[in-house]
């Protein structure tokens, strides 16, 4: 079993205080274990979020890390990983909670030879929350459709940094692109440059849940940011996104630009539908993909 253990916990206007105590409670529960926890604000600006966090200093082991500048869900890991003091790093999304009682442990079992592991998120029970029923149905699906032995069948393409567990020479040689500063593609981006390096991604049940479900409205708008993302470094993701794909298609079969032309019509309804009661995941696929072709 692993005995050194950093747990490295990025956030931005988000009070982790409680997650914090959870993995610092199982954490002093394993005997021989040597193990900090470094929280990092980036950039954040909300008081009261922040006045919380201050008391994840007052637990022993723990730091927390206040960065006045934003750089970003890339950099931000990259400087957590580099202030980190032991062999092996778990990133853990500040918005996320442990459901399983020995989540660590999970983790500290698997192999020396296992250096990137991926464990997966879970809505669980919960209950749909009003007024972010598409943030919730789309990890709902994602959760149906993407298990272990699943995400194994293409291991470096489906994982994201919510969630996973690496050893410290991995992003000493592999950092996170430090391009990727705004939401969304980061993960996998790293995770194609892992494959390039013929690192492979395992994965594994050892599921963080969601404490925070995104508003219609705020998903959208991280989305929208995504796929300006996704636009900006296409060329490098193009292999890898169904949207990239879906594009390249329709403009080779020359209806690109009916597609666009009745997105644009249909762009309030699909936004207005969207941020209702019952949004359609499927229409929030053609809602992306359109999204990201009105940016050629």
């Amino acid at each position: 079993m692993k005995q050194q253990l950093s747990i490295l916990i990025p956030t931005y206007n988000y009070a982790c205080l409680p997650l914090v105590k959870e993995l610092y409670r199982q954490a002093t529960a394993i005997v021989g274990l040597n193990f900090e926890i470094l929280v990092a604000e980036d950039g954040s600006s909300d008081a009261r979020t922040m006045a919380t966090n201050e008391h994840i200093k007052d637990l022993s082991y723990c730091r927390h890390i206040v960065r006045q500048e934003n750089v970003g869900r890339a950099q931000i890991r990259n400087i957590l990983a580099a202030t980190a003091r032991y062999p092996w790093l778990l990133f853990v999304d500040s918005d996320m909670k442990v459901v399983v009682e020995d989540f660590l442990l999970r983790y500290l079992n698997t192999t020396e030879e296992q250096r990137v592991v991926y464990g997966g998120n879970s809505i669980g029970a919960d209950l749909m929350p009003k007024g972010s029923e598409l943030k919730y149905k789309y990890e709902r699906q994602a959760e149906i459709f993407h298990t272990p032995t699943q995400r194994s069948l293409s291991p470096n393409s489906h994982f994201n940094t919510s969630n996973v567990l690496i050893a410290q020479t991995v992003l000493e040689r592999i950092p996170f692109d430090h391009r990727f500063r705004t939401y969304g593609y980061e993960d996998v981006f790293f995770g194609k440059t892992l494959e390039q390096a013929g690192i492979t991604v395992t994965h594994i049940y050892n599921p963080l849940g969601f404490n925070h479900y995104d508003s219609n409205a705020d998903f959208l708008s991280k989305t929208e940011e995504s796929l300006h993302t996704l636009y900006q470094f296409r060329d490098e993701l193009s292999d890898l996104s169904p949207i990239i794909h879906c594009s390249q298609q329709l403009e080779r079969w020359h209806l690109g630009r009916l597609f666009r032309f009745t997105f644009k019509l249909l762009h309030p309804l699909l936004r207005r539908h969207l941020q209702g009661r019952h949004p359609s995941l499927s229409l929030f696929s053609l809602y992306k993909l359109g999204l990201y072709m009105m940016q050629n």
